[in-house]
């Protein structure tokens, strides 16, 4: 099953594996009570916590759909920068992670007055979803292919991406890499 040449299984690996790490990161072993203190929630307050509970599912559903777009994304980065090792995909996902969320995150919290603490609880969470999904979308794309089968482009004249029918021809995936990328 695939979507603009991005296997959509991997995807959903991605996706499920930020909602683990969450769970972790934000579990009573973790980050439950240091995050709950600087968003100004009593963790004592038992009536307050199974209010927060009752009402989790919809925040953990949409947060999920947000994974699921945010693995997309960086699926297509991944496959269009030939990244095919744990390794140079959590560099990616680091890139990413850097020059967009703690970026965005950081401006948050500074215009927000939020306290650093969650700043840094938050990001951090960030940072380690984005190195999970970047290891396992640059390793579970292509578990199929080799690297040879991936599809090509080149760069060409002025900077776009363009590529010749024999380059096409030459660059097509064969068997069970078919299945995973559509080339036109």
């Amino acid at each position: 099953m695939t979507l603009m040449d991005i296997n959509l299984w991997p995807v959903l690996v991605a996706a499920l594996a930020t909602m683990i790490v969450g769970f972790l990161w934000y579990s009573p072993l973790l980050f439950a009570r240091p995050w709950m203190v600087a968003m100004g929630y009593d963790p004592e307050d038992k009536v307050r916590m199974q209010e927060m509970q009752k009402s989790a599912a919809a925040s953990y559903a949409i947060s999920f759909v947000a994974s699921l777009a945010s693995a997309f994304v960086l699926a297509k980065i991944i496959f269009v920068t030939s990244v095919n090792t744990a390794f140079y995909g959590m560099k990616v996902g680091f890139a990413i992670w850097l020059g967009f969320v703690t970026t965005v995150q950081l401006t948050a919290k500074l215009f927000g007055n939020q306290p650093t603490r969650l700043y840094l609880i938050n990001t951090g969470y960030q940072l380690v979803c984005y190195l999970v999904m970047g290891a396992i979308l640059a390793v579970c794309e292509f578990r199929l292919c080799s690297p040879d089968s991936r599809p090509r482009r080149n760069l060409r004249d002025s900077g776009s991406l363009k590529s010749n029918a024999a380059e096409k021809r030459s660059a097509r995936p064969t068997g069970a890499c078919r299945s995973l990328h559509r080339i036109p």
